[in-house]
């Protein structure tokens, strides 16, 4: 085994144990104690990959929304138009976050008492999700389904569309002031951003 591969494994071992201690305990509960005997490793291992906690966490959101993305690649298509990408795109995170607290269930009562926690360690996400909202309102603007614009523009539009997608989130997720279906008032949101855009 090449050492790369074999980092990887040790790696993976780690992030495993992880979810499981994450699962159990939150993050702000959790402990590195608790990850490295989770995963079967020393303390010293476990330091020598990961040097905190928080590094381990940014690793675990990044494993558990990387098939968010891989499957958003397959689902989001030039052939497609601007509003089914759009409801598609909010409509996978939606559920993939939904996902999440079912197995996760006490990282969310984290979130609850104090969101900023993981406010950085999202950023990482944020540009990914920026270049995919990106990409399907280029292809809206190729397809002159809506007018063109700017870059500087487009580049503040695909941030609105990431924020009023994170807020509604956290509205109906975290706050619970949200009943019902959050879909059913993102896609009415939609269809006005859209409608202005033509």
């Amino acid at each position: 085994m090449s050492k790369i591969s074999k980092d990887e494994f040790v790696k993976n071992q780690i992030l495993e144990g992880a979810k499981e201690v994450f699962r159990k305990y939150g993050y702000k509960n959790a402990k590195m104690e608790q990850i490295a005997k989770e995963s079967g490793k020393g303390r010293s291992t476990l330091y020598y990959y990961y040097e905190s906690k928080e590094a381990v966490f940014k690793a675990f959101v990044t494993d558990f929304n990387q098939p968010l993305f891989n499957s958003l690649k397959t689902k989001l298509t030039p052939t497609n138009t601007l509003e089914k990408n759009c409801l598609t795109y909010i409509q996978a995170h939606f559920e993939n976050t939904a996902n999440g607290i079912e197995t996760y269930g006490a990282i969310l009562n984290d979130l609850k008492q104090d969101i900023g926690f993981v406010a950085a360690i999202l950023l990482q996400i944020r540009q990914q999700d920026l270049d995919v909202i990106k990409s399907f309102l280029v292809w809206a603007i190729e397809k002159e389904e809506i007018k063109p614009i700017e870059e500087s523009n487009l580049n503040f539009l695909a941030t609105v569309i990431l924020n009023t997608k994170e807020s509604v989130k956290k509205e109906y997720f975290i706050y619970e002031t949200i009943q019902g279906d959050p879909i059913k008032r993102l896609k009415w949101i939609t269809k006005l951003l859209i409608n202005s855009l033509k």
